[in-house]
């Protein structure tokens, strides 16, 4: 029963520069990671092409603002429908 609650890890052979030539690989954090950069690159795509092609520093700064919010809403919106209560939304801010 205690092994159910240990993280199901897997060893990693690749280079990782604080970690010598292994690293674990915590599955269960692997999914949220991936599903976070899903809603994050549909939020990107969302944008129209012309803002997303804008190099301007203030442009790309907005831009990144906003996959931001999108991605946390998507998140919380996938959250509810998954079941679990409601999280208090935080929004991304300079202050952090």
């Amino acid at each position: 029963m205690l092994f159910a609650l240990l993280p199901q890890r897997l060893k990693v052979h690749g280079g990782c520069a604080d970690r010598g030539s292994e690293m674990s690989v915590d599955y269960r954090l692997l999914a949220r990671f991936q599903a976070s950069r899903e809603r994050h690159d549909a939020a990107r795509r969302s944008l129209p092409e012309q803002w997303r092609s804008d190099s301007r520093p203030e442009v790309q700064h907005a831009n990144e603002l906003w996959v931001s919010v999108v991605a946390r809403a998507r998140e919380h919106q996938d959250r509810l429908a998954a079941g679990h209560p409601p999280d208090a939304l935080v929004w991304p801010s300079e202050d952090r």
